[in-house]
């Protein structure tokens, strides 16, 4: 089943230290990841990283992959570029 709502848990911004930690475009990514309505709801969603790009004028495939990275390295996602998806580990 597709993500047909997108809810993102406002603890995120208050409770989580982990996700606070972040930087603020890693969270931003995370946020739009997670807003994705083909994510299914074992939190696999399939990497569409230039469609992922238009999401914002000023966002590049090069920033994404750097938050992707920034995301892995704290574990809230692991991206498999070699089968072109996202698996959010928390969802």
């Amino acid at each position: 089943m597709a993500n047909a709502v997108g809810m993102i848990d406002e603890g995120l911004w208050r409770k989580d230290k982990d996700f606070q930690r972040l930087p603020r475009l890693a969270q931003c990514t995370f946020c739009q990841v997670l807003s994705q309505k083909d994510l299914d709801t074992a939190g696999i969603l399939t990497l569409h990283i230039d469609l992922l790009a238009k999401g914002c004028d000023e966002l590049t495939v090069e920033q994404l992959r750097a938050d992707f990275e920034v995301l892995e390295q704290h574990r809230f996602v692991f991206v498999d570029y070699e089968t072109d998806e996202i698996l959010v580990r928390s969802y």
